[in-house]
């Protein structure tokens, strides 16, 4: 047989490998969540997803596509009209660019009631099976392997904890992506190496900027593998320009750098990753109420073998990432099974190739848990260090609110270091095929909790009529105002901003959308709170020179508000808030 047959037929292997990952998705995607949630037209449940798991995240993504799509088009091409008192970009609405874009462009043909998040979820959990067969591929052409690592990735808890809660941030096939292009190099030419590596860091850019540096990340990783084995470095300076470029273009024409919203987001040194937290099944889900950023933390746990460990702040749930108790004892048999492994490659002669891996792993996870840490490191309920990052180094990773999610590469990297040392010395003993069978089997029953969970809300939600109770929407003195009035302003202190109550944001949203109104702030992934204070306190400003805005509804939280502005704007108590208009 010819070289060139022999190519041919690893190639044509190693898609059968990848669409028989991409079936397992699909098959595991519809067991836990059903096929309502896939439907185009299916849309109520979007509506109100504090019904759904007590959280407006998917509401607000939802509702970021609905001003989206009905904004005109605009250069830069992301940018959303109506959601605060300025522009701002789909992508700070998690409403996922790419499909945003794509969906807006077929908008004159779709229905009006029209949502892709199902469609993406699905397609994450294809593409999370597809990619996750391919690592082990590389070194193993069983199929029962490969299923087995498709299978265990596309349930990984931390994928299942972020679908339909965090749609964009769900998109972990980037983060397998980026390791398949990793232990792939010796399989491509350095053109294509360069090309994919390019597009998949422009793919990040256009569905969630948060895994840019992720992606980045790995991307310099295998760079630093590279050059310690083959002591090659001129051909990676374009492997690193090109991706930065790609993703600057992209940036700018999505519009991620057009607007003055804030870059900034949640104190890092609270929403960070817990070194308890790959065997800590706890995770705590803080919920907003009608008025406070915070209301009540309720403490779920995904195992059925470990108990929930304690953490320093719930807001660590960020850093979440359970490994699941078969994944841990897996960990576990594989230390001891690759110390075997590697002492026989280095016996042939391999040890600077071996180096290299071990010298770039061993950095990539020191670099990316040393920043999931953040400023503060934290074991259990103990500090282990409180340093002061450079106030430079500290705006750049502000840019992406948490610094918890950054623990994700190296949790894929454990999963996948894991599997590909069974992979690799699974042949002929059938102790090591045992025990990945009875792992896997014990991974599916701890985190059994957790798929139930998802099952019974996902899979239930139907084609109901409505499922929110939006009382703006079936007020008659709303709908009456809304006749008269286009434009809805937030006069809130800093500490009771609309932008960080999801409730009232999402349903003042909807209210916007079925009156063509528009709003000075929202619920965003970026901080428009100080452009919404600065608009309303113009607007202040300019009442009390005596200048009229009959076209403003004005909204309010607290009675001492209402004193504060009773003399030019008239307020009538609606529910638990106050919304008023000019006298």
């Amino acid at each position: 047989m010819s070289l060139v047959k022999i190519k041919k037929s690893y190639k044509e292997r190693s898609i059968i490998a990848f669409v028989l990952g991409l079936i397992i998705g699909l098959v595991a995607f519809i067991i836990i969540y059903g096929i309502d949630v896939i439907s185009f037209t299916n849309v109520n449940w979007l509506t109100d997803s504090a019904a759904l798991e007590k959280l407006w995240d998917l509401t607000q993504h939802y509702n970021g596509w609905l001003y989206y799509r009905q904004t005109p088009w605009t250069f830069p091409i992301g940018m959303t009209e109506g959601v605060c008192s300025e522009s701002i970009s789909v992508a700070y609405t998690d409403s996922i660019p790419l499909f945003a874009i794509i969906f807006k462009i077929l908008s004159p043909i779709l229905p009006a009631s029209f949502q892709y998040f199902g469609l993406y979820e699905l397609i994450t959990y294809m593409l999370m099976g597809g990619f996750g067969a391919l690592i082990t591929y590389k070194y193993s052409k069983n199929v029962i392997v490969n299923s087995i690592s498709a299978g265990l990735f596309v349930v990984s808890p931390v994928l299942i904890k972020r679908t339909f809660y965090h749609t964009a941030l769900s998109s972990h096939f980037l983060i397998l992506m980026a390791i398949c292009l990793w232990i792939y190099r010796d399989k491509m030419s350095y053109r294509k190496h360069v090309t994919l590596w390019t597009l998949l860091t422009v793919i990040t850019v256009l569905i969630n900027p948060y895994y840019t540096p992720m992606v980045f990340g790995i991307l310099l990783l295998s760079i630093v593998q590279d050059i310690i084995a083959n002591k090659e470095w001129k051909k990676s300076i374009l492997l690193i320009i090109l991706p930065i470029v790609g993703a600057l273009i992209i940036g700018w024409v999505i519009g991620l750098f057009a607007g003055s919203q804030s870059i900034s987001g949640e104190s890092l040194e609270r929403v960070s990753f817990n070194l308890n937290q790959f065997f800590n099944p706890s995770d705590p889900i803080i919920f907003h109420d009608t008025k406070r950023p915070v209301a009540t933390t309720e403490n779920m746990t995904y195992s059925k073998f470990i108990e929930p460990l304690s953490l320093v702040s719930a807001w660590q749930m960020e850093g979440f990432s359970y490994l699941g108790f078969g994944m841990i004892i897996m960990l576990i048999v594989s230390a001891f099974n690759g110390l075997f492994y590697v002492e026989k490659k280095l016996n042939k002669g391999n040890a600077r190739l071996f180096v290299s891996y071990v010298v770039s792993i061993a950095l990539g996870v020191i670099v990316f848990t040393l920043l999931a840490m953040g400023p503060v490191g934290t074991f259990g309920e103990s500090t282990l260090y409180h340093l002061k990052w450079p106030e430079s180094i500290y705006n750049l990773f502000a840019m992406f609110r948490t610094c918890g999610r950054l623990i994700w590469p190296v949790y894929y990297g454990i999963y996948a270091i894991v599997l590909i040392i069974f992979a690799k010395t699974i042949k002929g003993s059938k102790c090591i095929w045992l025990i990945l069978i009875v792992c896997t089997i014990i991974q599916l029953i701890d985190i059994g909790s957790m798929v139930t969970y998802k099952h019974n809300i996902y899979s239930n939600i139907g084609y109901n009529e409505e499922v929110s109770d939006n009382i703006l929407l079936t007020s008659d003195k709303m709908t009456e105002l809304a006749k008269d009035h286009d434009e809805i302003v937030f006069l809130a202190e800093n500490e009771l901003r609309i932008c960080v109550s999801g409730n009232w944001s999402c349903k003042f949203q909807q209210y916007a959308l079925e009156n063509n109104m528009k709003m000075s702030s929202a619920y965003c992934s970026r901080d428009v709170s100080k452009l919404a204070d600065e608009y309303a306190n113009d607007i202040i400003k300019k009442k009390s020179e005596g200048e009229k805005f009959p076209n403003v509804i004005y909204v309010v939280f607290f009675p001492e508000d209402v004193e504060r502005y009773k003399d030019n704007i008239d307020f009538f108590e609606f529910g638990d808030i106050y919304i008023g208009v000019d006298k």
